[in-house]
């Protein structure tokens, strides 16, 4: 306002764990687009066609009261306090979240086309977890990563590594490369 009249502010913010699409950039070529409620990832050359879909069957995971309150107080501390605690608890409500956890969170491929499917971590805060494929969609298997990956940022994937950029706590920028290894990866 020009500080005659009350302030004015507003804020979007999907409700957390709700179903979304997730898209991801295919280095090969195209997209790689699937509903975050189902485990099935369509990859689309030129973004509006379809040339084959992947996934796996999935038992998808009951999301707690604890995991709840969570992302609840994990959404406050996200928007800060400019818009008070109270109003944020009455605007960020425990029933509008989603009795199940996502499929998938964020999808992605590597040069080789292998793709990488993160899941949802559910209250794991101490590692990152992938559904790998190989550029057919076959299901190749499950990496582990610790400590945790940031959600955004730049990631590398190459043929046995990971290489993470994120920020110390500091805020001073670290490069992180992570080994993998069959069914595991170790932070070097």
């Amino acid at each position: 306002t020009n500080g005659d009249g009350p302030k004015q502010a507003q804020m979007v913010r999907p409700v957390p764990l709700t179903p979304r699409i997730v898209s991801g950039f295919n280095p090969v070529g195209g997209f790689l687009l699937g509903w975050s409620a189902e485990p099935r990832i369509a990859v689309s050359p030129k973004g509006g066609d379809t040339t084959g879909i992947f996934g796996r069957t999935w038992t998808p995971a009951p999301v707690t009261a604890e995991r709840k309150r969570a992302e609840v107080d994990r959404a406050i501390r996200e928007v800060g306090t400019d818009f008070g605690e109270d109003n944020l608890r009455r605007t960020f409500r425990l029933e509008d979240i989603p009795a199940v956890a996502p499929a998938f969170v964020a999808v992605t491929a590597d040069r080789l086309g292998n793709r990488w499917v993160r899941l949802d971590p559910g209250l794991d805060t101490a590692t990152t977890r992938f559904d790998v494929y190989n550029p057919v969609g076959v299901l190749l298997g499950a990496v582990t990563v610790s400590p945790a990956m940031p959600m955004y940022g730049r990631v590398a994937f190459g043929r046995d590594e990971i290489v993470v950029a994120r920020e110390n706590a500091d805020g001073m920028p670290v490069v992180a490369r992570y080994r993998v290894r069959k069914g595991v990866s170790s932070k070097q």
